[in-house]
């Protein structure tokens, strides 16, 4: 009995805090070439129709004030070349930030409507590219250069713990863990 009481304690452990940083031996083999240096390790998640989206950062540690880029990746674990149509792509797929205390970070809105008036949001795509996945291939999405999200554009994200991964996803789940730490003051440099 104590036994299951402590496996049933462990697994809530696991389902509260949704960390799972990349580690060396998550990236699938046909990422392990790729280059690293300017995105950062990926961390990718399961796979759909045989794609895996995954995301990178080459910085886990970021100032205040600094942009947060995180890069999109796609990893063709199949025989066959699969397409994505990029503004299709951005409509069913996206990333979600959550805080230290596990709370998902809204996305900064326009102001509500005045009362009596409502507002209809359409999608709008001004590019729609068609992006051709080669056969067992993997690596940051070039096709529009390099995809990169700023996640401050739409987020307000002060300093602290972060954790960005594929939203919808049952927990614990992959992802990338962030620290945004207070921005040094610019009286505080010393000058020579």
């Amino acid at each position: 009995m104590n036994k299951r009481l402590l496996l049933t304690i462990l697994g809530l452990a696991f389902t509260v805090h949704p960390l799972h940083p990349a580690e060396q031996n998550d990236v699938p083999t046909e990422c392990a070439g790729a280059g690293f240096t300017k995105t950062g390790r990926p961390v990718m998640f399961p796979p759909r129709d045989g794609l895996s989206m995954g995301i990178s950062t080459p910085e886990l540690t970021l100032h205040a004030d600094d942009p947060i880029l995180i890069y999109v990746w796609v990893n063709n674990r199949t025989a066959d070349e699969k397409t994505l149509l990029s503004c299709s792509m951005w409509w069913d797929w996206n990333v979600e930030v959550y805080d230290s205390q596990s709370h998902v970070v809204a996305l900064r809105r326009e102001p509500s409507p005045k009362p009596g008036y409502t507002v209809e949001r359409v999608k709008l795509c001004g590019r729609n590219v068609l992006l051709r996945i080669p056969p067992r291939s993997c690596g940051p999405l070039q096709d529009m250069g390099d995809v990169a999200i700023d996640l401050r554009r739409d987020r307000d994200l002060p300093a602290g713990q972060y954790f960005v991964t594929e939203p919808n996803r049952p927990l614990p789940q992959p992802g990338l863990s962030i620290s945004v730490v207070e921005s040094p003051r610019a009286t505080d440099k010393q000058v020579p």
